[in-house]
């Protein structure tokens, strides 16, 4: 049993859990299911989050195991025990009352069992563990901050003028979908490019970075047009850039909104200027219209699927010289790089023709193309 003042704490936190604005500010009629982060991570469970009577449900191991808990399931009388630190809960399947340290509190919705998984009330376990609970309506995010853990907001470095390097890096980048970071003159930047949009109303909102005792956690929302809704008619290349004190902590990504992943670089520390691309397909080098040795690199990035980029070298009469697959990645942008060897008797200012494309996995048809015309120059 608690002492008197204990129990006291653990009446008002009930009460606060139960006359909360979170209670409010979830809407039940939604598309798409809310999301959930725990310090700073989204959190996948097998079920997606449901809400009901305004509260968000979520699946009871995925949140529980995220806080370090150890739970005890009984069959017989479908109860699950939660310990964690000192504390204990007792919560039974489709029972309104909760038993914290022994003392019943009352649920507005009882846990649930849900395509065989037991779904329980988010805020009411994540702050009966000590943990902060803050809602975002425009993403319909539940941010979940433990105790344990000590992240702290990164202060912007407001600058009225970028460095023309960011500003070359912003070009090049804007038609990639890509989370990457570059730091100049002690500042690290952080942009995340959204590609190409066939109108305006796509948004990118870099909503909050902070840091761990060991990495740099962003959070990114990403937003697009409402079917009907007025836009832009218009190309556009939605980005947005963020400006932080230098740090050598790795950078981790957690997307919010229409998006639940962002691709960032695999293989290769930061992403040069781009000479041809496709949509998944990005090359660096070399370059059209430059002239080769006998033997020369191409070098890039890719996310197609599975991975493979297939290429080809042709002589000016659509011969085929030389022909090979390199592996980028499927879903980040992986880095691709090989050398190809010039056969002899190719002439010296022959023009030749670099392509690299994929092939559709439904009817074999060529995706991706992207064609780079050479010409051949003979070493003296």
């Amino acid at each position: 049993m608690l002492p008197k003042k204990g129990q006291l704490l653990i009446f008002i936190l009930v009460f606060i859990l139960t006359v909360s604005p979170f209670s409010t500010m979830a809407y039940e009629n939604e598309q798409e299911p809310p999301q959930l982060m725990v310090d700073g991570r989204s959190l996948y469970p097998d079920v997606p989050p449901t809400i009901e009577s305004g509260r968000i449900l979520v699946e009871m191991r995925s949140i529980f195991e995220a806080f370090g808990a150890e739970l005890e399931w009984n069959e017989s009388d479908r109860t699950v025990s939660v310990y964690h630190d000192n504390m204990e809960m007792l919560l039974t399947i489709d029972g309104s009352i909760a038993l914290i340290q022994g003392q019943p509190y009352e649920l507005e919705v009882p846990p649930r069992i849900v395509n065989d998984r037991t779904v329980v009330p988010a805020r009411f376990v994540s702050e009966t563990l000590g943990a902060k609970v803050t809602w975002h309506e425009d993403t319909r995010t539940a941010m979940i901050t433990t105790s344990e853990t000590a992240l702290e907001d990164v202060e912007e470095i407001e600058s009225q003028e970028l460095p023309p390097e960011v500003d070359d890096w912003i070009g090049y980048s804007q038609n990639t979908w890509l989370a990457q970071e570059k730091t100049i003159n002690d500042i690290t930047y952080i942009l995340v490019t959204y590609g190409e949009k066939p109108t305006g109303g796509y948004t990118v909102d870099i909503q909050q970075v902070q840091e761990s005792s060991d990495e740099i956690i962003v959070t990114v929302a990403f937003s697009e047009p409402e079917e009907g809704s007025p836009v832009t008619t218009a190309l556009t290349y939605p980005y947005d850039l963020f400006a932080m004190n230098a740090t050598d902590k790795p950078i981790v990504y957690e997307a919010l909104g229409t998006e639940s992943y962002i691709p960032t670089l695999m293989n290769i520390d930061e992403l040069p200027p781009i000479v041809a691309e496709s949509d998944g397909i990005k090359i660096f080098s070399p370059a059209p219209d430059s002239s080769v040795g006998e033997s020369f690199s191409f070098e890039g990035i890719a996310n197609v699927f599975e991975g493979n980029v297939l290429y080809r070298l042709l002589d000016s009469n659509e011969t085929e010289l030389d022909s090979g697959f390199t592996t980028g990645a499927m879903g980040d942008w992986g880095h691709i790089e090989e050398t190809i060897v010039i056969p002899d008797d190719i002439e010296d200012g022959e023009s030749m023709l670099l392509e690299f494309y994929t092939e559709s996995a439904k009817d074999g048809s060529v995706q991706d193309l992207i064609q780079i015309p050479l010409v051949y120059e003979a070493l003296e």
